[in-house]
């Protein structure tokens, strides 16, 4: 639980502030607005605060007119009256540089921080949220061991596979992009009966494992999911278009040594070196249950696409590889698949999206794959099985989602 008061007494200016909270706070938040310092003193005698954001020009009491030191005369009368319960964290506000030198022994701490406003420019709010986002992870929470958020759904890319993933119903909304940031994150809340799931999701810069691993640290990092899921769209090496495939362990098909074997003729060999990383028992049975228990939903699934679908997609479960290439040679699949006889499929990201969760800090999410079968690694590519791929992944992602993670 996170404790926010603001105090301001401009309406546009708190509808700014507040936005940048909630789109930064996915613990459950208190947040209260007030417009003087009367009203915020009133509150601080009763109540304790973890944030509080404030306004430097800022009236005596609800009638009266803003003055251009009216939050320092607060945080003056909170330093000197013990009655009052001093917020853990104070954000100043103030449109005015030399008031803000002047009294800049009263924000000289690593508790209060004093923020140039101005209305023409959103580098305030990029401060803001920056500031809240660290004020949210250092606070303890032994109930929820820091976990920010429920679930984040990564991509390779943006379209088809994000772009599915932004169809769900989660009242969706993009967070604010800071300048240098290369990657545009959206939240929304997963809903079913009176239960609901907090989410976020991004998509790559681009395809392969190192774009994947730098966003999957990236989003570990800034929001702290409990867990956190691949989608997206994959080649299948069994299975039909549109089945889904759960990772039950995944590795890279690249890793070993490549090495010249023969003595008059130059032949290169390759000895494969896989590291596999597992999916946590724990999910893989849950998501087995889940398939078995919704067999309908996936035809119904099926019968819901606005293309030709021949047959009803399974949910495979198995071992999945991944490369940094883009396949389009059935012999080199084979190749592949003589490393695990059980390979049910080959994409692009999985295994440095599981790397980056095994090495990140605590605490650490649960990590699955969830990618449905667009191809099956040879040239008969095709722009709409692919986004019939994504929308399987995406629909049936939520569906566990909202069944099992709740």
């Amino acid at each position: 639980m996170l404790n926010v008061l603001i105090v301001d007494d401009d309406s546009v200016k708190q509808a700014k502030i507040e936005q940048v909270i909630r789109s930064h706070v996915f613990c459950d938040l208190e947040l209260k607005v007030v417009p003087c310092q009367a009203a915020a003193l009133e509150e601080l005698r009763s109540n304790h605060f973890d944030l509080m954001v404030l306004d430097i020009n800022l009236p005596r009491g609800a009638s009266d007119n803003p003055v251009s030191d009216g939050g320092i005369r607060l945080l003056k009368t909170l330093d000197k009256h013990k009655e009052f319960n001093s917020p853990q964290h104070v954000v100043g506000l103030t449109a005015y540089e030399e008031l803000a030198a002047k009294n800049a022994s009263l924000f000289n701490s690593s508790m209060r921080f004093l923020i140039t406003y101005k209305a023409s420019s959103s580098d305030w709010q990029s401060r803001l949220s920056t500031l809240v986002v660290n004020i949210v992870a250092a606070k303890p929470d032994a109930e929820d061991a820091n976990y920010l958020c429920d679930l984040a759904i990564l991509t390779a890319l943006q379209s088809p596979e994000l772009d599915a993933v932004l169809k769900l119903d989660a009242d969706w909304v993009q967070l604010p992009q800071s300048i240098g940031d290369a990657f545009c994150f959206h939240r929304g809340t997963f809903k079913l009966d009176n239960k609901k799931l907090s989410v976020i999701s991004a998509s790559a810069t681009r395809m392969g494992m190192p774009a994947a691993t730098v966003l999957t640290c990236l989003a570990i990092e800034r929001f702290r999911p409990r867990y956190l899921a691949m989608a997206g769209i994959a080649a299948g090496v069994k299975g039909n278009f549109g089945d889904v495939l759960v990772a039950d362990r995944t590795w890279d098909y690249g890793s070993g040594k490549s090495r010249n074997s023969g003595r008059w003729f130059a032949r290169t060999q390759f000895d494969p070196d896989p590291h596999q990383i597992s999916t946590d028992d724990g999910l893989l049975s849950r998501i087995s249950l889940f398939r078995s228990q919704n067999r309908e939903m996936l035809r119904q699934l099926a019968q819901d696409w606005n293309g030709s679908v021949e047959h009803t997609p399974e949910i495979l479960i198995g071992p999945v590889a991944s490369g940094a290439s883009v396949l389009e040679n059935r012999p080199a699949i084979e190749a592949i698949k003589r490393n695990n006889r059980k390979l049910i499929g080959i994409e692009m990201e999985t295994y440095g999206v599981y790397l980056a969760a095994a090495l990140a800090t605590s605490p650490r999410p649960v990590v699955f794959s969830a990618k449905a079968i667009c191809d099956f690694g040879d040239n008969r590519k095709n722009d709409r099985m692919q986004e019939f791929a994504a929308y399987m992944s995406a629909q049936v992602l939520h569906a566990f989602a909202v069944q099992h993670l709740c």
